[in-house]
């Protein structure tokens, strides 16, 4: 007989405010600091790796104050605050006009309450500065914030620990929560995955079961904020949390309990980033293919977070792709690896995604063949390689590197990749609205195939990226998958494109296409349009 399930409970504080709960959370930062030697090894209080400012709030109680952290005399610890904005028009930020202002003093009554209850969390952690991105950064000064973006790897990195208001949805709330009973049960499912969504997190109380929706874990920019930072102190419904690149905690102690799962299976797996990285990948073939999945996996869950500005779906990445580029010869390009760029062009937008309009390159600055210049999710199913029947999937020749400030009179400058491959043109025929696709007639010599591709974006729209029907597009063989969900006889995945200069051979990404045959015969019919059609070499921008 199984022993009950509350037999392995332990009682929670039911305050998140409460002596208890903080004198937890100090005891899980003291053991991290002491014993874990993976976090340890990621510490790094040099001046160079401080933030640009801080909000000390040193004063036992009272006003604090913004300061630059070149003025401090030595480096030291300080906190980090993981939040939603909700509306940004209601948000305490530092501009141009009030930055002397914050450094003389900020009122404590002008905060908002989750501001007032991360500063004296702050204060009981023994710690004397704090960062929080609507304080520290300009808000209205673009280079002020293009600099500071850039800085959000060692900001979170080299944070003695990232206090997350994960319960809150904007600052007007407070961190703290109480729970009407002082026992939870049910295995939280906080730590299972890092795209989390908006049903995650739950807390139950003696009545039953019940899933609280987190509004932090849906958010994109939390993404890197969550990877990046070495220990992080979720504040939940009527519980606190843990993270650390060693282990998870929570008050009530189930998810450190093997007795509900693999332990290693409850955490988050992507949360020694550091260590999963080698140094130099492209030495051992194997490695080079984690990592590549790695970095796959990643978009597909980051992609699937809201975001409230398109335009800053590179900027709130960059920071985990500074991290990882230390760790990968190739150069980060608008979301992609130069090292892995083929395999990382085979991206394919979510069922639903199809029905949104394309947004347009001035606002996401991302080329057609980047998963950044549209606005809904995406995934990958594998890495490519070559088709038996065809001589060689396409290969890139030569990467022209974004340079946005010759945008839009240059159509490269956003980015521009050569390739070589097998271009096969197609007759746009029908659209479908579910599943979403787009049906085409191949035509070429004595071989006719009917395919359907899935379209980036709704093709209906009128405007710059409107595709009419019986337009000519072009599908462009990239290469087979290594791995599929069902495994037909082959599948392999093709680039949709459409010319946008012929004289200088300038395409653009439309949509994509998986070919899966159950059949040799319908395989070797794909092959043979293939077949006759002549390699060639495009720009793809």
């Amino acid at each position: 007989m199984s022993k009950p399930i509350l037999g392995c409970l332990m009682r929670v504080s039911g305050d998140t405010s409460s002596e208890k709960a903080f004198k937890l959370a100090k005891r899980w930062l003291s053991s991290c600091l002491d014993k874990h030697e993976r976090c340890r090894r990621q510490d790094d209080s040099n001046r160079e790796n401080m933030p640009t400012r801080l909000v000390d709030v040193s004063p036992i109680y009272g006003d604090v104050r913004l300061v630059e952290t070149r003025e401090m005399t030595s480096p030291a610890p300080y906190i980090c605050l993981s939040h939603c904005w909700g509306d940004a028009s209601k948000q305490v930020t530092t501009t141009r006009l009030t930055l002397e202002e914050r450094k003389y003093g900020m009122a404590w009554d002008a905060l908002p309450q989750l501001f007032k209850d991360i500063i004296t969390s702050v204060r009981r952690l023994g710690v004397n500065y704090l960062w929080i991105d609507s304080l520290c950064i300009i808000q209205d000064d673009p280079e002020d914030w293009k600099q500071e973006s850039t800085r959000m790897c060692i900001v979170y990195q080299n944070s003695l620990l990232t206090i997350a208001a994960t319960k809150c949805a904007d600052s007007s709330e407070s961190l703290f929560s109480k729970s009407s009973s002082a026992l939870a049960f049910g295995i939280s499912t906080l730590f299972r995955r890092p795209g989390m969504r908006a049903q995650n997190g739950q807390f139950s109380e003696l009545h039953g079961h019940f899933r609280w929706p987190y509004p932090l874990l849906s958010r994109a920019w939390i993404y890197q904020e969550r990877l990046l930072s070495k220990r992080v102190l979720h504040f939940g419904e009527g519980e606190i949390y843990w993270e650390c690149m060693e282990s998870a905690e929570c008050e009530c102690g189930l998810v450190a309990r093997s007795s509900f799962g693999p332990l290693p299976e409850s955490r988050f797996p992507y949360k020694n980033v550091h260590d999963r990285m080698p140094k130099r990948i492209t030495i051992v073939p194997e490695i080079v293919d984690m990592n590549v999945s790695q970095w796959h996996d990643i978009v597909t869950e980051y992609t699937s977070l809201s975001m409230t500005l398109i335009s800053d779906r590179l900027p709130a990445i960059l920071g985990l792709a500074q991290e990882i580029q230390s760790h990968r010869d190739g150069r980060y390009i608008a979301g992609l690896w130069e090292d892995s760029l083929i395999s990382d062009l085979a991206w394919a937008v979510s069922q639903y995604g199809v029905e949104k309009s394309r947004p347009f390159k001035s606002v996401t600055l991302a080329p057609s063949w980047s998963w950044a210049s549209i606005g809904t999710g995406c995934f990958y199913s594998g890495s490519i390689s070559s088709t038996e029947g065809l001589e060689r999937p396409s290969q890139l020749l030569s990467i022209q590197y974004p340079d946005p400030s010759n945008f839009p009179t240059d159509p490269k400058a956003l980015g521009c990749i050569t390739l070589r491959g097998k271009l096969a043109p197609v007759l746009v025929s029908a659209f479908r609205k579910y599943p979403n696709s787009v049906e085409v007639i191949s035509a070429i010599g004595k071989s006719e195939r009917k395919a359907y591709y899935r379209p980036d974006y709704d093709h209906s729209t009128n405007g710059e990226y409107y595709v009419p029907p019986n337009e000519i597009v072009y599908f462009l063989y990239l290469g087979s998958h290594s791995r599929v969900v069902r495994e037909p006889l082959e599948t392999w995945f093709d680039l949709v494109l459409r010319c946008i200069d012929p004289s200088n051979q300038l395409y653009e990404r439309i949509g994509s296409n998986y070919s899966g045959f159950d059949s040799s015969s319908e395989m070797q019919k794909a092959i043979q349009i293939y077949k006759e059609c002549p390699e060639v070499v495009i720009n793809l921008v």
